[in-house]
């Protein structure tokens, strides 16, 4: 398959997973969108907050420090990725990465529609990023604490499989 064609198919993806969240979270009393449900890590404004975080990596133009061996995140990368991905979402209680775990009083402290838009943009802006790179900067890697160094397209399909992940919980 083209390139062209699986940037177009991730970003359908992409589209169609993160207006999922959107859709949900918007839906929510404050009350529901503050409350912390029993069985998940955080309520449904703190895990927004964490979203942004992760939309923020690729603004940020480095990502994570890398937490395993370079051999390992490869492993992990092209084969333990590629599976989440292609199964469409990641296991229920991993632990996130120190740079993408919310600070829950700030995410509480900001209203559902202000942390709802600075989803929309920072998504936004991390999309664009992502194309931009892959079209003009073909050594642009993201680092993942886990995965390591993830071309754009591969940054791409995990944010969504990340979005995936909080829209199924």
């Amino acid at each position: 398959m083209a390139m062209a064609q699986r940037w177009e198919i991730a970003l359908r993806e992409h589209t169609e997973i993160l207006s999922a969240y959107i859709t949900r979270v918007r839906a929510m009393s404050d009350e529901q969108w503050r409350a912390h449900i029993p069985g998940r890590t955080w309520s449904p404004a703190v895990e927004t907050m964490h979203l942004i975080k992760a939309y923020e990596l690729p603004l940020n133009g480095t990502g994570m420090r890398l937490r395993v061996s370079p051999s390992y995140a490869w492993v992990l990368r092209n084969v333990y990725l590629r599976w989440l991905i292609a199964r469409g979402t990641f296991h229920r209680g991993a632990r996130a990465p120190s740079e993408v775990r919310p600070d829950e009083e700030a995410a509480l402290a900001v209203s559902q529609a202000v942390l709802i838009d600075r989803l929309e943009s920072t998504s936004s802006a991390a999309v664009e990023t992502l194309r931009a790179a892959a079209q003009t900067r073909p050594d642009f890697r993201m680092i993942h604490a886990y995965f390591g160094p993830m071309a754009p397209l591969l940054s791409l399909r995990m944010l969504s499989a990340h979005t995936r992940h909080h829209l199924g919980q």
